[in-house]
């Protein structure tokens, strides 16, 4: 797989891997909205359309959540945050964000899952990739998400292009994503990464709550969607 220094993105995930003074940068920077302002962006103007999101180019997704944001600095100290977790439920991943027919994928309780790409302590290898996991793109409907699934697979090495932009997507519940979150969060708790996140953020549940939200934060900011599900 060959390494890739494009398309990066800051999101809450990459609490594990940013030094606390570019974390702070960040992170202070969420707004405490009483009217939000979306510009409008033209031809990019997908969201905005309420264009269905597997209709958008992935690319444009990622663009809308800043993934050409900075890359992560070297915060490194022990105990590492785990990049694999094992799945505290079942998530269920469907075509469209509705949750009253069968799952088109469900990944089970109990499955050793990739967190985020890269390897802690190897420099710009470190890095959580917008669509993934956790951080999956918000739909138009209130608690509903899109992205790829997570996977069993070792990402510790990075992903190709190809694979990113061929792996399967799905909608996802909001809901689900946060209590993969809250375990992760958990299990890390001891990692000093971690803490920082929380004291950064203003507590463990807000942590959590812009872990998985951390797209919508980027798309806001860039005037390109009000996420029904941020702040």
């Amino acid at each position: 797989m060959k390494k890739r220094t494009r398309n990066l993105i800051i999101t809450a995930c990459v609490a594990v891997v940013v030094a606390a003074a570019v974390l702070v940068g960040v992170f202070v920077v969420r707004p405490m909205v009483t009217e939000k302002k979306i510009s409008v962006k033209d031809w990019e103007d997908f969201y905005h359309e309420e264009v269905p999101l597997p209709d958008i180019p992935w690319y444009l997704l990622k663009n809308y959540a800043g993934a050409n944001g900075v890359t992560a600095g070297g915060y490194y100290a022990e105990p590492l945050p785990s990049n694999r977790m094992v799945l505290p439920i079942d998530v269920h991943y469907y075509s469209s964000p509705d949750a009253s027919g069968e799952p088109a994928l469900t990944v089970a309780k109990g499955t050793e899952v990739a967190v985020y790409f890269g390897e802690l302590g190897h420099g710009e290898t470190d890095y959580v990739e917008a669509g993934y996991g956790f951080c999956c793109f918000p739909d138009y409907k209130k608690g509903w998400r899109y992205g790829i699934p997570f996977t069993a697979e070792d990402l510790s090495q990075n992903v190709s292009v190809d694979w990113e932009e061929n792996a399967t997507r799905y909608y996802v519940q909001t809901s689900e994503l946060d209590e993969v979150a809250r375990v992760y969060v958990e299990e890390n708790k001891d990692s000093p990464a971690i803490q920082e996140m929380i004291e950064v953020i203003g507590g463990k549940d807000e942590f959590i709550h812009w872990l998985v939200r951390s797209c919508d934060h980027f798309m806001e900011n860039g005037g390109f969607f009000d996420s029904p599900d941020y702040p």
